[in-house]
């Protein structure tokens, strides 16, 4: 955005310059006008864009020369996501999708894995956006994600677990205090409790190591309440050390620990043996299908092997003994 629209961008210049479009969250800006205020008035990319999208990220990347009209298309069409990873909006239809591009510098097929990953947490139940690959016939596919903030090209307002919590910058929290958030803004607390407790402990189960505060969030349902958003962002990590970025319980370790989570489990409406259970379940269906499912994504290999380490590990193993 600063290549496109000059250095020394305010936060102001970049919120009101990202394409109204497409962006996240629950606000919008409006002039003195009425009129709403966007960085682009062009349509959104759609998926015939895809290759052309993902070679200028490259380039950018890359730090190659890139034509000014490349940089304009992707500063619009991706600046409002946020993220470490190159992305862009394409729309499909009535769709809004999120496209998430390989980097140059990734040392695993990082979009196979998540769109992998997804899946395998709706076969374990719980809520998870549509993902798709394009492109997956190359050594560079392209995850695309559907937006849940939108319903037949309306907009539904979004804010991150980090915004609940009142949180800044990286201060981190805990799974219990999103609970408490839950119970306090939720149209459907109950459900919403139970449904993240599964995702915390799919996390531990699967090893991901991204679930910071603004990878959990709340979509608006009505009447002024809310509803945990879908599962986003999971990227299990064949880590040594097994740490979450947000806690298990407020004041205790990062621990990727299931003893925490049956621990935890009255702070989400659940028993300890209802908790145990689940987790067993879980447990089984990943230790079945997370091979499969990556094989039908298109890895193998040494990173199928690499990546066992973050599925087979002592925790799994204790879940399976619940």
């Amino acid at each position: 955005m600063a290549r496109v629209h000059g250095a020394g961008l305010s936060e102001f210049d970049t919120l009101t310059l990202s394409d109204d479009a497409t962006r996240q969250g629950a606000l919008r800006f409006i002039g003195e006008d009425g009129e709403i205020i966007s960085g682009h008035r062009a349509p959104v990319p759609n998926l015939m864009q895809l290759d052309a999208l993902r070679a200028s990220a490259a380039k950018i990347e890359q730090r190659r020369e890139i034509s000014s009209e490349e940089l304009r298309q992707l500063a619009n069409a991706g600046s409002s996501m946020g993220g470490a990873r190159p992305k862009a909006n394409v729309q499909d239809r009535d769709a809004l999708w999120l496209a998430k591009f390989s980097s140059p510098g990734d040392q695993s097929p990082v979009e196979r894995i998540e769109v992998a990953t997804l899946q395998l947490a709706r076969e374990c139940g719980l809520r998870a956006p549509d993902a798709r690959l394009m492109l997956e016939s190359s050594n560079h596919p392209v995850a695309l994600i559907r937006r849940f903030d939108r319903r037949a090209r309306r907009r539904v307002p979004y804010f991150s677990a980090r915004t609940a919590l009142d949180r800044s910058g990286s201060e981190q929290g805990s799974y219990t205090e999103i609970a408490e958030a839950i119970r306090m803004i939720s149209k459907a607390a109950r459900a919403d409790l139970h449904e993240l407790w599964a995702r915390m402990t799919f996390n531990v189960l699967v090893t991901n190591t991204d679930d910071h505060l603004k990878n959990h969030g709340f979509i608006y349902a009505d009447d002024g309440l809310w509803r945990l958003s879908p599962l986003f962002d999971v990227n299990p990590q064949a880590e040594r050390h097994r740490y979450l970025k947000t806690a298990i319980i407020e004041g205790e370790p990062f621990e990727a620990s299931l003893d925490l989570a049956v621990a935890a489990a009255e702070f989400f409406d659940l028993t300890q043996n209802e908790a145990r259970r689940r987790a067993r379940e879980m447990a089984s269906l990943i230790a079945n299908r997370w091979r499969p499912l990556m094989r039908q994504f298109g890895i193998g290999g040494e990173d199928l092997k690499t990546l066992a380490d973050a599925f087979e590990h002592r925790e799994a193993e204790k879940a399976l003994s619940f």
